[in-house]
């Protein structure tokens, strides 16, 4: 399944992404809100969803 940007720019412009091949994650100072979203969006594509 192809990511959608339009969906995904709340992550993919952020300072505190890291973009590294099959690992992606936050730098360690990005923001608890930010950290939480991140979290959730993972679990939600590890159930199948988006």
């Amino acid at each position: 399944m192809a990511i959608n940007y339009e969906t995904m720019k709340w992550l993919f412009d952020s300072p505190y992404f890291i973009n590294e091949p099959f690992n992606w994650h936050l730098s360690d100072d990005a923001p608890e809100e930010l950290k939480k979203r991140f979290e959730e969006y993972k679990k939600s594509k590890s159930n199948g969803r988006e």
